[in-house]
């Protein structure tokens, strides 16, 4: 009888500990593994944190055929309200503007997000769903918020990390451009 019971409690662990949601540490080097979906095209397309300072460096890589950088102010970084959907220009240093973020939402936008339940990016704005919308990375549930915006049919799933806040998916994008993240990994 003592071994069903240790066997049941284990199980119970074992579930708990699985339910739990995927967090990761993003630092330098942490690679952002994607599939773009462009006008009906899909894509793998690779963001790699290259240099994180005041701005950073988000070096891009399609198919491991082309590759470039991204630059995002340290103002973009913290007070961006705007993404950039700026085409990737193959060896190139593109300087985003200083409200503009690429794949993902500035820092204030995030925390306005977590204290309102919306914010406001590209003048649209964003409404935190309370929903069991779960994205999966690895066969685990990863930390997001899934908002969509009002007034549009886009929704975003943004990556539950206040210094980071990653976009991991979007769906139905005006502009015909979405994304879902599949992997995430360490240097």
């Amino acid at each position: 009888m003592k071994k069903v019971s240790y066997m049941i409690l284990l199980l119970m662990l074992g579930l708990g500990a699985s339910a739990q949601k995927l967090t990761t540490l993003i630092k330098e080097g942490t690679t952002f593994k994607y599939t773009f979906y462009l006008h009906g095209q899909t894509s793998p397309f690779h963001i790699t944190l290259n240099s994180v300072s005041d701005s950073l460096l988000l070096g891009w890589n399609i198919r491991g055929l082309a590759g470039g950088n991204y630059i995002v102010s340290a103002s973009g970084l913290n007070k961006g309200t705007g993404l950039s959907f700026a085409q990737p220009e193959p060896f190139k240093k593109v300087k985003l503007g200083a409200d503009q973020t690429f794949c993902m939402i500035s820092r204030s936008a995030f925390n306005e997000l977590v204290t309102k339940h919306k914010f406001t990016y590209n003048n649209t704005i964003y409404e935190l769903k309370a929903d069991s919308a779960v994205l999966m990375i690895d066969n685990q549930p990863l930390a997001v918020l899934h908002v969509v915006a009002q007034n549009e049919t886009t929704e975003f799933w943004i990556l539950n990390n206040p210094d980071f806040p990653f976009i991991c998916q979007s769906k139905a994008n005006p502009l015909g451009i979405d994304m879902k993240l599949n992997a995430i990994t360490q240097p």
